[in-house]
């Protein structure tokens, strides 16, 4: 079962300058498995091209976006957790 509890949280996203169609890698805790991970979105686009790793890890391909800071969304069966980035030019 997903524990309803277990908040997630994104500690880094690494490259945090990235430019549409890069790979980022999401790492943080409370991912929960793969069955409880919902999805990964930029600003208010989700995206298919997410990789579930881990617990703590989950890899991304940004989509086509405008420059700019854009938050990145994971979300689980315990919520939502947001971390900034840069989306530069391509």
């Amino acid at each position: 079962g997903c524990d309803y509890r277990a908040h997630p949280m994104i500690t880094t996203v690494t490259p945090v300058q990235v430019k549409p169609g890069q790979k980022i890698t999401i790492s943080g805790k409370n991912f929960g498995t793969k069955h409880c991970f919902h999805s990964v979105s930029f600003g208010a686009k989700s995206t298919d091209a997410w990789t579930y790793v881990s617990t703590t890890t989950v890899e991304a391909t940004v989509p086509n976006l405008l420059p700019g800071a854009i938050p990145v969304t994971v979300s689980t069966e315990g919520g939502t957790s947001q971390y900034q980035l840069q989306i530069q030019a391509k």
